[in-house]
Parts: structure tokens; C-alpha cells; sequence
């Protein structure tokens, strides 16, 4: 086990998981019932949230505290440090809320929904790879199925819908996934 997942960094952190996945469910809730066009745009985000709190709340609660995310990813050769776990998750809250800036209804906004959606995909496959390789459970694992998945779907569908090129999607989801595997790199490398 990693020796510092109980610091008081990632504590901070988890309350923050909490509190923010209750804030913007809250928030896409009242979207949704305002049908107000930006509540696709708070899916992405509330999705992040959820995957938070499923690898450092829910998963340590439900199954132990070696399915805590800092303890798991230790035993697949990340030595994630506390203030790595604040300095990976809090920009992925600015980068994925900004899609809230934009009309939904706009080729900018399909285009930066594919691309952050994209990165959260790569997240999912990351999760769903290591599990299946290791054929053990992966925090994170039942909302990158149920949450990134769809959500990166719609991404595709939406732009079809657009009529935005076949080669400008594929390139949007190779760069979010190229752009998540940089932050991976950066934790195992440095």
C-alpha cells in the first residue's frame, strides 16, 4: 500500500470529490429541468466528479481501503503523491467546466465535447485495460463504462450530426487521448 494514501492532501481532495459531485448534480439537475441547452454541456463534468468519487470514496468504502485509487494504482507501478493528486485532478475540473461557455448548438462546442470527451475516454480504456489485464477490479471502472463511454459516443454522434469530417474526429479523439497519456507519463517519468 501506498504509505500516504490516508494524507491529508487527499482527504482534502475527497471532500472535494463529494462536494463538487453534489454541487453539479445539483446544477444539471436544474438544467435538465430548465431544459436550458447547457445541461449536455455540465454531463462531462459531472461525469469527472463521479469517477472521483468512485476511486477515493466509494470504492475504498465499499470494498477496502486497498481499492483506495492512490493504493491501487501503486500495485500497477504509480507512485501517485499527494500533491500530484491535487495538481492532475483540480485543472481537469477547469479544462472539462469549460465547456459551459459555450451554446451547445455550435461546431466549436461538438468539436471541444469530442476532444475532452475523448480525454475521458482514454481514461475509461486506461481503467478498462489494466483491469482486464490484471482481471481485477479497477477503481474507476463502473463510471468509465457507464459515464466516459456513453458520453464519448454522443461525442461522435453529435459531430456527425454537425457534419464535421471523419478526420477531424479521428484526429480530436487521438489528441485527447495523446493529451491524457501525457499527464499518465508525467506521473510515472517524473
Amino acid at each position: 500500500m501506498n504509505t500516504e494514501f490516508q494524507h491529508q492532501y487527499i482527504q482534502s481532495m475527497e471532500i472535494v470529490f463529494i462536494v463538487g459531485f453534489i454541487l453539479t448534480l445539483s446544477f444539471s439537475y436544474y438544467l435538465k429541468q430548465k431544459q436550458n441547452e447547457r445541461f449536455i454541456a455540465s454531463l462531462p463534468l459531472l461525469s469527472l466528479f463521479a469517477h472521483q468519487v468512485e476511486e477515493y470514496v466509494l470504492s475504498p468504502i465499499i470494498l477496502g481501503d486497498h481499492y483506495h485509487f492512490i493504493n491501487w494504482a501503486y500495485r500497477i507501478g504509480m507512485d501517485i503523491s499527494p500533491t500530484e493528486v491535487v495538481a492532475i485532478n483540480a485543472p481537469g475540473w477547469i479544462i472539462v467546466g469549460s465547456l459551459l461557455l459555450f451554446k451547445s448548438k455550435t461546431n466549436v462546442f461538438s468539436k471541444l465535447f469530442l476532444l475532452i470527451n475523448s480525454l475521458l475516454m482514454a481514461n475509461s480504456a486506461f481503467h478498462l485495460g489494466v483491469s482486464t489485464s490484471q482481471g481485477d477490479f479497477s477503481p474507476g471502472m463502473i463510471t468509465s463504462l457507464f459515464m466516459y463511454l456513453p458520453l464519448f459516443l454522443y461525442a461522435v454522434v453529435l459531430n456527425i450530426k454537425m457534419n464535421t469530417k471523419f478526420r477531424t474526429i479521428f484526429i480530436l479523439s487521438v489528441l485527447g487521448f495523446v493529451f491524457h497519456f501525457i499527464l499518465l507519463m508525467r506521473i510515472t517519468v517524473f
